[in-house]
């Protein structure tokens, strides 16, 4: 599991990561201001598709960490901005559950290419024209996976598995885990794992997620075969 930055760190710490994280923000805002005037004055704007996203989001003091490597909702839940000035309504927001995956089949709906059959990413269209309401979840789950890098070295591998009310996190190979229940502890302070009460739910959860985790990658590298 990844170790806390600092433990000694103080309120005036904490500013001054807020500070420099505000600047960050500001320089990003203020370019992508640029690239969307540079579009307006090629006459592109009207018939482009504007995708914000980040690959993750950042810690800044909280559980004592820094930067990204934990699988905590300030580092796994990113903002994800779709504009179009004639293809999209007007702004909302939507708290349906979805992946940066499923990117990739919206520009191909955009487009009208179909996505391949065997793709797990879905089409963001239907949230985002909102043509009809959702009869059930976009999404019952959403994941996240971690593998050891030169910051993240205690861990192999980390699986996160997400609703809109659990968050369980893996650590394949490791008797360790967290277990939240986001309704009632959403800044994940009270970890769950080792509560027996939890035992059934935790055993039934980690076979699912290790069995996506064991298809998915089965699906990803096999190779089309011709019929016979």
């Amino acid at each position: 599991m990844c170790r806390p930055w600092r433990t000694n760190y103080n309120k005036s710490d904490l500013q001054a990561l807020y500070k420099h994280y505000a600047a960050n923000i500001t320089l990003i805002d203020y370019k992508v201001g640029e690239i969307i005037t540079a579009l307006k004055t090629k006459g592109y704007l009207d018939n482009t598709i504007i995708i914000f996203c980040s690959d993750h989001g950042e810690s800044l003091g909280e559980h004592g960490h820094i930067q990204k490597w934990t699988m905590y909702d300030s580092v796994t839940r990113v903002p994800l901005i779709f504009w179009n000035k004639n293809l999209l309504e007007n702004k909302f927001i939507c708290s349906e559950l979805v992946q940066l995956m499923d990117i990739a089949p919206t520009i191909l709906d955009f487009a009208k290419i179909k996505s391949p059959n065997n793709w797990e990413a879905k089409s963001l269209m239907p949230l985002l024209r909102k043509t009809k309401s959702l009869k059930k979840p976009f999404r019952k789950y959403v994941y996240s996976e971690l593998g050891r890098d030169h910051i993240q070295s205690a861990s192999e591998y980390v699986i996160m598995r997400r609703d809109k009310k659990w968050k369980i996190v893996i650590y394949p190979g490791s008797k360790d885990g967290e277990l939240y229940n986001l309704e009632d502890d959403p800044d994940e302070l009270n970890n769950l794992w080792f509560d027996k009460k939890y035992y059934e739910m935790k055993i039934k959860s980690t076979h699912e997620i290790l069995t996506w985790n064991a298809l998915g990658t089965f699906r990803a590298n096999r190779v089309k075969t011709s019929k016979p």
